[in-house]
């Protein structure tokens, strides 16, 4: 025995099924929403990125310890410490330990009015691009740059914690110098 579908039951079919089909098109196209939104956050998070390296230079003469911004967002600093023996000196810029700690122990910076510095402390923003000469010397004395260099390659240890624009944090570390991600806001 054949059974006849009425026409009202066979609309009333094709409407469930044109409407469960609207329903999961809708769907899709929300989550697809979602997901183009989340890698526009991720692009404009990554465009901001900031990179901070530390390193020594010098030519004959000039001598410094420098902290250079070579990402493509600026990076604000959050915290300063420098690791010397067995104390840690919470965020004190590098010209407040020299004078708190190097000058005392180094006999060769007894008279240190040829060393110059960068104040780099907790809250400064360090624009992309942007190069501070944490430290200075401007003199031909090779024993003072010499010692300056054990003192900033070995002796000490100085870590920066900064972030980007967004929250996203690193920290630096001078005897490593490849930034560290410590917080991401992005999860």
């Amino acid at each position: 025995m054949k059974t006849k579908i009425s026409f009202e039951k066979a609309t009333t079919i094709l409407v469930i099924i044109a409407s469960l089909g609207s329903l999961f098109i809708i769907y899709r196209q929300t989550n697809l929403m979602g997901q183009q939104f989340e890698l526009q956050r991720l692009e404009q998070h990554k465009s901001v990125l900031p990179y901070l390296t530390m390193y020594n230079t010098s030519n004959g003469k000039n001598y410094s310890y420098t902290l250079a911004n070579k990402g493509i967002g600026p990076a604000l600093i959050n915290e300063i410490n420098i690791t010397y023996k067995d104390s840690i000196y919470k965020n004190h810029d590098l010209r407040t330990f020299f004078n708190a700690v190097i000058v005392k122990e180094d006999s060769l910076f007894k008279n240190y009015q040829d060393i110059g510095h960068s104040s780099i402390s907790k809250g400064m923003l360090l624009p992309t691009n942007s190069t501070s000469f944490m430290v200075s010397h401007k003199s031909d004395n090779r024993k003072k740059i010499q010692s300056l260099r054990k003192w900033f390659n070995q002796k000490i240890n100085i870590e920066i914690i900064f972030s980007s624009i967004y929250g996203e944090q690193w920290k630096l570390n001078s005897f490593s110098n490849t930034p560290i991600k410590i917080k991401s806001v992005i999860e």
